[in-house]
């Protein structure tokens, strides 16, 4: 519980200081790594939470921000706890403010 509130700290130092983009860049490449790390595509895991491919590739390539229901409901797509799908490392997504 920790980590999280750690993380959530993080996240609102990076939103407050820098571009906002990192944050939903460095989410959507989690999201696409635990979802390939159980082996469900783009298109299953859209339908399993009434999502289209493409709003899960937007989602993925933090084109869009997602809500906390979301988040939720991924997570139980994806077989894990919220806070899973949150515990990125932003360094990466930092360093490379492409849009």
């Amino acid at each position: 519980m920790l980590q999280f509130f750690l993380w959530l700290y993080f996240i609102f130092d990076v939103v407050n200081g820098s571009d906002k983009k990192v944050v939903t860049r460095a989410f959507g490449k989690r999201l696409r790594e635990v979802r390939k790390s159980k082996k469900l595509s783009q298109e299953r895991l859209g339908h399993l939470i009434g999502l289209t491919v493409s709003q899960v590739g937007r989602i993925e390539r933090g084109k869009i921000n997602t809500s906390l229901m979301m988040i939720y409901n991924l997570a139980i797509a994806l077989e894990v706890q919220p806070h899973y799908l949150l515990m990125t490392d932003f360094s990466d997504e930092a360093g490379s403010k492409q849009d």
